[in-house]
């Protein structure tokens, strides 16, 4: 009877460390399908991010398009406007309406500069959307790869609680037989 004590003291120990081990096997799990929500949350933020990056680089290219017509144009006023000033060397009667004409392509030719100059803000603007959407893009990736560490080290948690659990399953066996060859 003495013998049997300590034994069911002991199947009882075994018991409770069963519990708390399957207890903390439950938390790990809890904690893995967290961090698996967190890792999802993060990849799509991510693939937000690269859609808004793409957004802006086509607005990028956009305005490079529209610059580009800009600058073509402001080529053709100059090339007109020297034509322009050629024929005022021509004659002096031409030469009155060829400056207006001069003063036009002039004004049409600052209006495209302007313009060039407005493109070229939002150009700059759009790449500095891009670097930022960029930056935004590498932090969420930076943050989806400390959930995945975490994650991982759950898991590995997880199953040193799976052998502890499996340690004191087989201890309690050892002790149930004990007792039965005890008894």
């Amino acid at each position: 009877m003495d013998q049997q004590t300590p034994v069911l003291q002991r199947l009882a120990e075994a018991v409770e460390l069963v519990k708390q081990l399957q207890l903390e096997k439950d938390e790990a799990v809890f904690r893995s399908q967290q961090l698996k929500q967190d890792i999802e949350g993060a990849v799509a933020m991510s693939q937000e991010l690269n859609r808004e990056k793409d957004q802006a680089l086509a607005r990028v290219q956009q305005s490079k398009q529209e610059m580009e017509s800009a600058i073509a144009l402001s080529q053709q006023l100059t090339q007109e406007r020297d034509q322009a000033l050629a024929q005022v060397q021509q004659s002096s009667q031409e030469r009155d309406g060829a400056q207006a004409q001069a003063q036009q392509f002039k004004r049409d030719m600052e209006g495209a500069v302007v313009l060039s100059q407005q493109l070229n803000r939002e150009k700059e603007e759009a790449l500095a959307r891009a670097q930022q959407l960029s930056q935004e893009k590498d932090q969420a990736q930076a943050r989806a790869q400390q959930s995945l560490t975490e994650r991982d080290e759950a898991v590995a948690q997880s199953r040193q609680a799976s052998q502890d659990l499996a340690q004191a399953v087989a201890l309690s066996e050892q002790l149930r037989q004990e007792k039965e060859e005890a008894a």
